[in-house]
């Protein structure tokens, strides 16, 4: 694959594209994955979705379509945003059929690598809602500890939920 800006074991990452669009919609618009990644429900639409790449590709933002190399199948995005100085917040998604498969892990190790070696990062930072055991887990797993809370930010199920802030340091 030509278009590959870095790769992982299992991995290719490469630009956002709107042959993605359809993909991109399934995993955001899902209602497990909106519960974890927004406070307030949203629906996009395909015209939402172009707009969105396209704003991405002509700032030419450093966000990632991640896909498996063995079956081409697309596996999630991740994004370095805001990024000032020498840190960035990183934001990470990824499509429901390949969740529990430990494609998160090698995501994040990946993108550490690229974040701290490639892309001149010295910390790389993120928030997570506090429901979101799973994601917390491989956050901490790869290195990230927590270091601050906004308590009750959003309810989810009737419980109230928190939102994490983590971040990991250059070595």
């Amino acid at each position: 694959m030509k278009d590959v800006i870095f790769k992982s074991d299992r991995l290719n990452f490469v630009k956002v594209d709107i042959k993605y669009v359809d993909d991109y919609l399934v995993m955001v618009n899902d209602p497990v994955i909106q519960d974890f990644i927004f406070i307030e429900p949203i629906t996009f639409s395909h015209d939402d979705e172009v707009e969105w790449v396209k704003m991405k590709l002509d700032n030419n933002d450093p966000v990632y379509t991640v896909i498996d190399r063995e079956s081409g199948k697309f596996v999630g995005t991740v994004e370095f945003k805001d990024v000032k100085e020498r840190s960035s917040e990183i934001g990470i998604c990824i499509t429901p059929s390949f969740q529990d498969k430990h494609y998160g892990t090698e995501i994040l190790k990946k993108v550490l690598d690229y974040g701290f070696n490639d892309f001149g990062l010295d910390e790389i930072f993120l928030k997570v809602f506090s429901h979101n055991v799973r994601a917390i887990h491989c956050y901490k797993n790869v290195g990230f500890i927590e270091y601050d809370v906004v308590k009750d930010v959003k309810k989810s199920n009737g419980l109230d939920v928190d939102e994490i802030y983590m971040k990991v340091k250059k070595i």
